[in-house]
């Protein structure tokens, strides 16, 4: 039997079978979409944005049981109509997908697009994202509990197009706010630590501080790519006429413009580039069709039942002369959107939304279902091309918000992250996880975040071991306890370190060991199986010493009320971001989380009795003593 765990949070497999790791996100608004969510190449730190209509509350949790709920303020500043209106969820996540903070970007109007997240090379995060109508103000939340409000530009048509940098713990450390066109909006850092910025009407560059360097106007731009030698690659979307492939050079100079693709005749025509990914001396593109069109060698033709506006997809190569090379396609289909794609190892995978079969030129299909989500693949040479289903649904999605995805591939980790708004019917299936939709709140909208090899989103695709343990609470000094595997794949050989454990390596599946001192520690796991060497998982342990802790106030930190019965809250903006547990006088663990600058524990579950909590911060340990009286 497969060595994974269980446990299930809103049905959500936290490991599943391939090594996929999930964290489950729902809210109580009306409607969301435009998913964003991108990988810290150094960290492997998870960013996600979605955008949120009339949010009041938030609550993500991951597969291991951790929790945040954020709840949305009221708009309360001028030139709002509503008390709740738009948000941006800007919510960051552990390597293993355990939320740690998130911020809401909010105001009054309708977003004009969907965002982008790139990293700089301190470990801060850039944001992207057209935030509303010109005639709206926009509040910036930090992680700390403070904000900035950004009055509108009067006078202006556009739509304005925030950047916003912000610290790898969610504070806000500067905005500038652009002009630009409703539609996608993708952000890179090059080289030098410039921001390369494009919406569907222009690319920006912009030095490391949002200062606008050269503008370049690249009609409905879709997509940018950078090359090493400094070159900028844009791709366009026109609705029914030839999208250009343009060459920009770093001082912002258009090089040239590659008609890329011929129109044949035909009695409707229509095609819609999605992404673009710079792999060696090409370029890999892809997006759906209608009509005849010619990709160099080879032309692809689909036309749609009567009444129907479903489109075919395709994947492309370009040469860095902006010539194709070689194009696939789906057979006539159902597939509707292009939902992002990304180059992993050498192979190009794009996302679909579909209905039902969808097949390749040789016959080869996949039945998607009612409705879902599938990856469309080939390697970089044009050769295998493949479908694979990730996401079926058990109903027609319809509205906005199910109709939204986003994927990215981090190669250090080797590990593809996707995030989708799901159906609110289950179960259902995201790559081989099985999850169930959460209803903690009045009006419940699902999304999901997966995270893990590409074999835990295709079939039939040999994986290693994605190393995993629960990390043991409540351990004390002296007393033995267990670590326990709970790694995927059906590991066969595991390689655990623990400096200052006796023993302080092993090769066991469940090895005891114990620890003569309190204190933290780090452990370390890396489990094998035929396929080879799996993903290295380290985690710290708290060592206690389980009587005698200091009582006392902490500055910064209040509980109330005391002594609590159902709930207590914990006020300490100062301390927000920082690990805490809940101990009894016996030093048992009860509790854990993360602090934010208002917490809330439920207590109607604790005995009457004395308890503390203790806090691990950037400035050591710190703890309050607090009473529970049913």
């Amino acid at each position: 039997m497969p060595n994974t765990r269980t446990v299930r949070v809103h049905g959500i497999a936290p490991l599943s079978a391939s090594g996929c790791l999930a964290v489950q996100g729902v809210l109580d608004n009306v409607n969301m979409n435009l998913p964003t969510v991108n990988i810290n190449p150094t960290t492997q730190e998870v960013y996600a944005i979605v955008h949120a209509t009339d949010a009041r509350k938030a609550l993500f949790t991951s597969g291991r049981g951790d929790t945040l709920e954020l709840e949305m303020p009221l708009i309360d500043y001028p030139n709002s109509i509503s008390e709740l209106g738009e948000s941006e969820l800007f919510v960051k996540f552990s390597p293993e997908l355990v939320p740690l903070w998130g911020v809401p970007l909010h105001h009054n109007s309708w977003l004009s697009g969907g965002g982008d997240i790139a990293f700089a090379a301190d470990g801060s995060v850039y944001l992207a994202f057209g935030h509303s109508h010109y005639l709206d103000s926009l509040r910036i939340h930090s992680s700390d509990g403070s904000f900035v409000t950004i009055d509108p530009s009067v006078g202006s048509a556009q739509y304005p197009l925030m950047l916003i940098k912000y610290d790898p713990s969610g504070r806000h450390l500067w905005h500038v706010s652009l002009q630009g066109l409703t539609g996608k909006y993708v952000l890179k850092v090059a080289a030098n630590g410039d921001l390369i910025l494009s919406d569907e009407g222009r690319v920006r560059r912009l030095n490391s501080l949002g200062e606008e360097l050269w503008v370049n106007g690249v009609t409905f731009t879709r997509d940018v790519e950078l090359v090493p030698n400094g070159d900028i690659w844009a791709i366009g979307i026109q609705a029914s006429t030839v999208p250009p492939l343009v060459r920009i050079g770093p001082d912002g100079t258009e090089q040239f413009v590659s008609p890329l693709i011929e129109q044949l005749p035909g009695p409707t025509g229509q095609i819609q580039f999605g992404d673009i990914r710079i792999d060696g001396d090409g370029l890999l593109a892809s997006g759906f069709f209608k009509g005849r069109w010619v990709f160099g060698p080879d032309t692809l033709e689909y036309y749609p039942p009567a009444g129907l506006n479903y489109n075919a997809s395709f994947l492309t190569r370009f040469n860095l002369q902006g010539i194709p090379q070689w194009a696939h396609r789906t057979e006539p289909s159902s597939v509707i959107t292009h939902k992002g794609a990304d180059l992993v190892e050498g192979r190009y995978y794009a996302m679909f939304r579909a209905l039902g079969v969808v097949a390749l030129e040789d016959g080869t299909s996949i039945d998607q279902g009612i409705d879902g989500y599938h990856l469309f693949s080939a390697d970089a040479d044009g050769s295998d091309p493949a479908l694979d289903v990730v996401y079926s649904a058990p109903s027609f999605l319809t509205g906005l918000g199910t109709m939204e995805t986003d994927i990215r591939y981090d190669p250090g980790s080797e590990e593809l992250c996707m995030m989708m708004t799901v159906s609110d019917e289950g179960p259902f299936q995201v790559g081989d996880l099985a999850l169930i939709p959460a209803t903690p709140f009045e009006r419940n909208n699902n999304l999901a975040i997966v995270k893990g090899p590409i074999g835990c989103f295709t079939s039939g695709t040999p994986t290693t071991p994605y190393s995993y343990f629960q990390t043991p609470t409540g351990t004390c000094a002296n007393a033995p306890f267990i670590l326990q595997d709970a790694s995927s794949q059906e590991p066969t050989t595991w390689a655990w370190s623990m400096p200052g454990a006796v023993p302080d390596v092993s090769t066991e599946e469940a090895p005891e060991i114990s620890y003569a001192l309190p204190g933290t520690y780090t452990v370390t796991l890396t489990a094998s199986n035929a396929n080879g060497t799996g993903t290295t998982y380290t985690s710290d342990l708290v060592i206690d010493v389980c009587t005698a802790i200091s009582n006392g106030t902490t500055a910064g930190m209040l509980l109330s009320p005391v002594p609590a019965d159902e709930g207590l809250w914990i006020d300490a903006s100062s301390f927000a971001g920082a690990a805490y547990h809940v101990v009894d006088m016996t030093g048992r663990h009860l509790l854990q989380g993360i602090l934010l600058h208002r917490t809330y524990l439920t207590t109607a579950a604790l005995p009457t009795g004395c308890y503390m909590v203790v806090m691990d911060g950037p400035s050591g340990r710190h703890s309050m003593r607090f009473l529970v009286a049913h």
